[in-house]
């Protein structure tokens, strides 16, 4: 009976092994198969102007690609075997920063020493502030399909904490589209 019973412990204990040495290889296959596609996505994207970052836009623990060329901008993940954009932009300005996991992105833009920073929700109305030169206090406006409204601060707090919660801002750091920057950052 003890030889049966330990028998069965170390034929339960070997496959247990098994399984947990074949999840995490599998999920190695896809972080290869998703910086692939990433990596063939940006080598078609060579101009000067081309750049790329990994962020966590998603709420999941891949990296999604960020893809700017100062006017078109956009956020790609990796599903199902196949790139799919979760957001564009065609806008002037540079997207400096974003929250993580919150699907917000935050665009900036200086015009004759005024500077704005406009938050990009992948859903829902945009939201800026400007402060600068010839503005006594910071402007806050809610942007809805390029119609903007003057907010107040708190109402502009109150929408950017519904949108991101207690999420810290992370700074985008982006790669020029270059052959040994694609090799370095998306293997």
């Amino acid at each position: 009976m003890k030889k049966t019973l330990k028998r069965l412990t170390t034929i339960l204990m070997a496959a247990v092994l098994c399984f947990s040495v074949a999840v995490p290889t599998q999920a190695a296959g896809n972080r290869t198969k998703m910086m692939a596609a990433y990596r063939n996505f940006m080598e078609k994207r060579t101009s000067y102007y081309d750049q790329f970052a990994l962020i966590y836009y998603n709420n999941d623990s891949k990296p999604d690609l960020f893809y700017s060329n100062y006017v078109d901008n956009a956020v790609y993940t990796y599903k199902k075997g196949k790139l799919v954009r979760l957001y564009s932009n065609s806008s002037t300005g540079v997207y400096s920063r974003y929250y993580p996991k919150k699907r917000v992105l935050v665009g900036s833009y200086a015009h004759m020493g005024t500077s704005t920073d406009t938050y990009y929700p992948s859903s829902g109305a945009r939201i800026s502030k400007s402060v600068g030169y010839g503005i006594s206090k910071p402007i806050y406006n809610k942007i809805t399909n390029n119609n903007y409204k003057t907010i107040s601060k708190s109402t502009f707090n109150k929408t950017l904490k519904k949108y991101v919660g207690s999420k810290k801002q992370k700074k985008i750091k982006l790669y020029r589209s270059t052959e040994t920057n694609r090799n370095k950052i998306l293997k």
